[in-house]
């Protein structure tokens, strides 16, 4: 580039600021950002791929004017199986607790640790097949005395938060209920 453009560039006289005119400016932006948006989408969405793998995850992602929160999903069977069971008072309270712990999710902190070299963040603790198994009779028990329902459920069963993080324990789990 010659001195001649200095000027369009406003580039300071130790050469060591530059600040594209404009135009090249925003180019610039919608370059990056159409860069960018592959590996926003990849950090996002990892592990959160419902359109892809068609599973049932217990957190919501929503976007908004003041940005980006995450809500627990009310209509995963989890948390339905809990809610149908509670009367007004005890839904009252269960929602109560809901809100803030969605509202004071650490997530500054967990960007914090994510973003340190010290330790790797886990997305989540190992769970063993005994607990997985109870979950799973529990959704059962949630449908009563629906047959359909109940096979329904089991079909589904890995498709579901936590479930389908577990895909080996889900078959062992699926195949003792079914009998």
């Amino acid at each position: 580039m010659t001195n001649a453009l200095d000027h369009l560039w406003t580039l300071d006289v130790k050469k060591s600021a530059l600040y594209p005119p404009l135009e090249v400016r925003d180019n610039l932006k919608r370059i990056v950002e159409r860069i960018a948006e592959g590996s926003r989408r990849v950090y996002t969405y990892r592990g959160r791929r419902a359109n892809v793998d068609g599973a049932v995850h217990i957190w919501d992602r929503i976007e908004g004017r003041d940005g980006i929160c995450y809500r627990i999903n009310r209509d995963h069977p989890i948390v339905t199986s809990i809610t149908n069971k509670l009367d007004e008072m005890d839904l009252e309270a269960f929602q109560a607790l809901m809100r803030p712990l969605e509202q004071m999710f650490p997530v500054e902190a967990m960007y914090a640790d994510m973003a340190s070299d010290k330790r790797q963040v886990s997305q989540r603790s190992d769970v063993s097949q005994d607990e997985l198994g109870d979950l799973a009779e529990r959704l059962l028990d949630a449908c009563g005395t629906n047959k359909s329902m109940k096979g329904k459920l089991l079909q589904s069963l890995h498709l579901l938060e936590p479930f389908s993080h577990y895909p080996d324990i889900t078959r062992i789990i699926v195949a003792r209920l079914q009998q």
